[in-house]
């Protein structure tokens, strides 16, 4: 055994042996000699791994050097825009509000036994909602094709954004009621749903646009349902577009208003997620999207809101701005027929009758005629 390994050493070049294919048979027996064949076992292993290794390095490799040429230029443009982002001014009044709302990540103190931070904070937020949102709210339908919409008998606020903004999330938070469900889920919503509020206003939860979990047939006729719904409803107020107050306006966003503008529908833009944005950062997110609102939009109104619907943080504000399109007057619902009008005529014509008897007994009692008394009594009563 010896010798042969001496042989073997003499013969070959360790420098010839590649570094990758030792589990060909020729090569084995060859390790074999010169290290043992415990030690060729564990070399097969570690070469099979450190070669699938560079495997799928490789595969990974060429994939990126496809990829990179293409994000050169996406990744340029995130660059500007967060510099763009952090050069932006603002001003005073803006982070005024925004702290007078409490929005923004928010330092609180530890509160008193029995309740959390976000009660304390939520506490601030609801009285100052109008009372009106404490009133009946009800589901009433919902819709998946433009031929089942309800009819246009109130006046309706719809709320629409990308998947996973925050739509039903902001309803449960304006009526203070979990009717509306919620979901991490994107694309959750998926169709079009209507709830009544005092049988006086119409709040409407579109489905959202954007990224999903569903199937892309799916996605599109949400779309195509959308657009259907907001260009040609009569009685929708307002559109109130969400958009994420930590990416600010995306070109589904943009395309989204641009669609709004052409049919001459007023809509007014909501920052949704305002907890968890510092403050700074939101009153530069604000002013970023009210100059670009203002350059390209004509029918979106100002100034945008920042909502939280953790915290309820700018709730109020939404609640009296969707409270001024509510109907004045609910609407009067016709009287059913029934047997009980019957018995109503009835009861009418037997008063009337009594009412016409009662003169007429008072004109007998008036045209009695005086009693006739005997002269030998009429006498007497003289004396």
């Amino acid at each position: 055994m010896m010798k042969q390994r001496k042989e073997t050493l003499e013969s070959t070049d360790l420098s010839e042996i590649p570094k990758s294919d030792f589990v060909y048979d020729k090569k084995i027996p060859r390790l074999q000699l010169l290290i043992g064949e415990k030690n060729t076992n564990v070399i097969k292993e570690s070469v099979r791994s450190m070669w699938h290794k560079r495997q799928t390095s490789n595969k990974t490799s060429d994939s990126k050097a496809v990829s990179t040429s293409s994000k050169v230029e996406p990744q340029k443009e995130k660059d500007g825009e967060n510099k763009q982002f952090r050069q932006t001014e603002y001003e005073d009044k803006v982070i005024d509000t925004i702290k007078e709302r409490n929005l923004g990540r928010l330092r609180i103190k530890t509160p008193k036994q029995g309740k959390t931070k976000l009660d304390v904070v939520r506490d601030k937020a609801k009285p100052l909602i109008p009372t009106y949102f404490h009133s009946k709210f009800k589901f009433v339908a919902a819709a998946k094709k433009s031929g089942s919409f309800i009819p246009e008998t109130l006046p309706e606020v719809a709320f629409i954004g990308r998947s996973n903004v925050g739509k039903s999330s902001i309803i449960n938070a304006v009526t203070q009621r979990g009717l509306a469900k919620t979901s991490d889920k994107p694309g959750y919503t998926q169709s079009i749903n209507w709830y009544e509020l005092g049988s006086t206003l119409y709040l409407v939860d579109l489905p959202g646009y954007g990224f999903a979990f569903a199937k892309s047939d799916r996605v599109d006729t949400w779309n195509q349902l959308t657009v259907d719904y907001l260009t040609t409803r009569k009685t929708l107020k307002r559109v109130f577009v969400l958009v994420d107050s930590r990416h600010g306006l995306k070109d589904s966003d943009k395309d989204l208003l641009k669609i709004l503008d052409k049919s001459q529908v007023r809509t007014h833009v909501i920052l949704t997620k305002g907890d968890l944005v510092p403050q700074e950062d939101l009153a530069k997110r604000f002013t970023l999207v009210t100059d670009e609102l203002r350059q390209q939009y004509h029918y979106t109104e100002f100034p945008i809101l920042i909502v939280s619907s953790k915290t309820y943080g700018g709730i109020p504000e939404l609640a009296s701005i969707m409270k001024g399109f509510k109907l004045r007057k609910k609407p009067e619902k016709p009287k059913p027929i029934s047997s009980t009008t019957t018995s109503t005529t009835t009861s009418t014509s037997s008063t009337t009758t009594r009412k016409t008897i009662k003169p007429r007994v008072k004109e007998l009692v008036r045209a009695k005629k005086p009693i006739k008394v005997s002269p030998s009594l009429n006498k007497y009563l003289k004396k």
